[in-house]
């Protein structure tokens, strides 16, 4: 009998996962600037397919973008995604920060969205549309479509980056197995590039919006142009702010490192998903082969 109590005692106990989390801070904090919530904050987007209730998560859509402000202007980025079996998401949604850092986002939902090269898109009929004023710092669950066994959402997570002053931190690879690339204006670079195999120091790709050369030291040509914190590398330079981004973190936690790079936006792919990437761990054999 009392084997038999102690195991239930000791199933009770592992039924489930216990973290206790205690910290305190006494340093002083101050509000953020407007201006510099605007440079910090990033709306990040994804597809979520749930069950119909919207209770249980199905899967998450291979598409996933991040947006930024690049000036004091609002960031209006027009999304269009097509998952197999389901309607089109076609979204225009437009973010913005007034004077007293009120987050506000605009969407307008589309029956269709079709691509036209070099001009806006070619939009259908209207179909939903809503302004929110965002709360604490919420994240925008907006349900694109619903039947009988599926809900399909497109999630809208506001987040800052925040930023440690960046330090030289020497040789160490840029290594990732799934690297998105896109721009402030919200354009894809790239995608799934894979980067994975070797010690490359000295990395880049070339894409149909431009081409990147990067690393953590310094190389013949580049200059300081971008910074990396956890999975994400940020450049700026030519009027453009590129972000590299991977589900694993580029450098250790708590460290910012400096980036050395060049910034083409001349040179770049024929098609949209023509990628070209170059890496190495020696700087004479990555120049001849970007040069």
């Amino acid at each position: 009998m009392k084997k038999l109590i102690l195991a239930a005692m000791f199933v009770s106990q592992v039924a489930y996962a216990m973290d206790n989390n205690f910290a305190s801070s006494d340093s002083d904090k101050k509000p953020l600037p407007v201006d510099k919530l605007r440079y910090q904050l990033e709306i990040k987007g994804e597809i979520l397919v749930f069950d119909k209730s919207g209770r249980r998560l199905l899967y998450k859509g291979d598409e996933g973008r991040s947006w930024k402000f690049g000036d004091n202007k609002p960031v209006v980025s027009n999304w269009s995604y097509q998952e197999k079996g389901f309607a089109q998401v076609a979204l225009r949604h437009e973010w913005d920060l007034d004077k007293d850092g009120q987050l506000t986002v605009k969407i307008k939902q589309y029956d269709s969205m079709e691509r036209i090269p070099g001009k806006d898109p070619k939009y259908g009929k209207v179909t939903k549309e809503q302004e929110i004023k965002v709360e604490n710092f919420n994240s925008v669950s907006w349900v694109v479509s619903q039947d009988n066994s599926h809900r399909v959402v497109a999630k809208f997570e506001p987040t800052l980056f925040t930023e440690n002053d960046p330090a030289k931190i020497g040789p160490l690879p840029i290594n990732s197995n799934r690297m998105t690339v896109y721009d402030n204006k919200g354009n894809l670079w790239a995608s799934r590039i894979d980067n994975s195999d070797g010690s490359n120091v000295y990395f880049g790709a070339t894409t149909h919006k431009g081409t990147f050369y990067i690393s953590y030291v310094p190389f013949k040509g580049a200059k300081e142009i971008g910074i990396a914190e956890k999975g994400r590398i940020k450049i700026e330079d030519s009027g453009v702010k590129l972000y590299i981004e991977s589900a694993e973190p580029f450098v250790p936690r708590g460290v910012a490192a400096k980036v050395y790079g060049i910034l083409d936006l001349k040179k770049r792919s024929d098609t949209v998903n023509s990628i070209r990437s170059y890496g190495s761990d020696k700087e004479d054999g990555f120049l001849s082969n970007i040069n």
